[in-house]
């Protein structure tokens, strides 16, 4: 194999029954290859797979929100935010950070001590079935609409 001072990066998304059969591909061929990571706030686009949209705007806050109401939580606990956390291929360390910002936002509340203690759902996400997809077209649009008035 010839020698190349040219080195590339690249990235990829690929199915999870697929993930096997490229990473075997790969093997023996890469220099050097990060760990695959599940992809969390993504999905495929169209038919076919041809690249990947987010479902959300990836706000951690919103995403726990939509995570604590599809588990039906009444209140949560710390482990629930680790949890969560560690479902979503982040550190289960940052859990207070999580909590913190939830109550700095009002929309928890710590209640007993700190041992025994949980956080109660002050507000409840209004509506689980947002549209974000939608939310990006009216904001990518307004956008556009605000530059044009500058331009003029």
């Amino acid at each position: 194999m010839p020698k190349s001072d040219t080195v590339f990066r690249f990235e990829c998304f690929v199915d999870e029954n697929r993930l096997g059969s490229v990473l075997a591909a790969l093997a023996g061929k890469v220099r050097s290859m990060s760990v695959p990571q599940p992809m969390i706030n993504a999905k495929p686009n169209g038919q076919g797979g041809a690249g990947v949209s987010p479902i959300s705007r990836g706000d951690l806050t919103e995403m726990f929100l939509d995570w604590v109401k599809q588990h039906k939580l009444k209140q949560i606990r710390s482990t629930d935010a680790k949890r969560f956390l560690e479902e979503h291929g982040r550190s289960s360390g940052s859990y207070s950070y999580l909590l913190t910002t939830l109550k700095a936002r009002k929309i928890v509340k710590h209640v007993g001590d700190m041992a025994t203690g949980h956080w109660v759902l002050l507000k409840r996400p209004q509506n689980p079935n947002r549209d974000y997809a939608a939310e990006r077209a009216r904001a990518k649009q307004l956008a556009a609409q605000r530059a044009k008035k500058e331009t003029s």
